[in-house]
């Protein structure tokens, strides 16, 4: 018999199409978080970070924030668009406007 791997996991759930590098899964078999990709040893494991939310007595859903990864995305789209800008000799101003419930940008 088979044992299920990690990599069965990735492929199962294409973490690599989606994620951007922000999400695995660790050889644990656990979802991490990678808020910021140019640490990637600094993980967060969320199985055992619910472990701890139900410690505080608090029960799922929670919302659980992830400043960096918004801030990187941000960042992201705007360089995306300085480019697209550039190439096309866009020069006027620009304000972003993000289409999400809310902005969790300051």
């Amino acid at each position: 018999m088979n044992e299920w791997s990690v990599q069965q996991s990735r492929q199962l759930y294409n973490i690599s199409h989606w994620s951007d590098g922000y999400f695995d899964i660790n050889d644990d078999g656990h979802v991490v978080v990678h808020p910021d990709l140019q640490s990637p040893g600094n993980n967060i494991d969320l199985y055992r970070l619910i472990n701890d939310i139900h410690k505080t007595g608090l029960t799922p859903p929670v919302l659980v924030r992830f400043p960096d990864i918004l801030h990187d995305r941000v960042s992201t789209l705007q360089k995306a668009f300085d480019g697209a800008r550039q190439s096309h000799a866009y020069d006027a101003e620009y304000t972003p406007v993000y289409p999400i419930k809310v902005n969790q940008e300051h």
